[in-house]
């Protein structure tokens, strides 16, 4: 592999005073709040929930909504409601959007004899993802 200039690392932008010694506390701060929302459903939440409890101090308390309960609200019962009537143009605007960014590390959705996979999830054995397609 060529060495090019832009692959030279320059000096890093020098931390505050004091910076450093701060991670320690930091961590612990962390680690407490991420255990005092252990009770919540899934990992994004408890983050989600944990890193809004040391923002707040500086934006007032967050509202946190799951993704999954929007679709109990009117918008998200016009979306499903659109997905189940046509599930191909879903799953091509879907895969659109994935193939606009390679990196991302998403992949286009199934179609096959089994029908087409809509970009729904549903957790199963051992938590795993597992994805809906139409009629289930």
């Amino acid at each position: 592999m060529a060495w090019h200039p832009a692959d030279r690392v320059e000096d890093p932008i020098p931390s505050p005073p004091g910076a450093i010694d701060a991670w320690p506390d930091a961590a612990v701060r962390l680690a407490a709040a991420l255990s005092n929302r252990s009770d919540e459903r899934g990992a994004a939440m408890q983050w989600a929930g944990a890193l809004g409890s040391l923002a707040e101090p500086i934006c007032g308390p967050l509202r946190l909504v799951a993704a999954s309960a929007l679709l109990a609200t009117p918008l998200g019962r016009a979306l499903l409601s659109a997905m189940r009537d046509d599930p191909d143009r879903c799953a091509a605007a879907y895969d659109d959007a994935v193939s606009s960014d390679p990196g991302a590390g998403l992949r286009p959705l199934r179609r096959s004899g089994g029908g087409t996979e809509l970009p729904l999830w549903r957790r199963g054995p051992g938590g795993r993802r597992v994805g809906l397609r139409v009629g289930e």
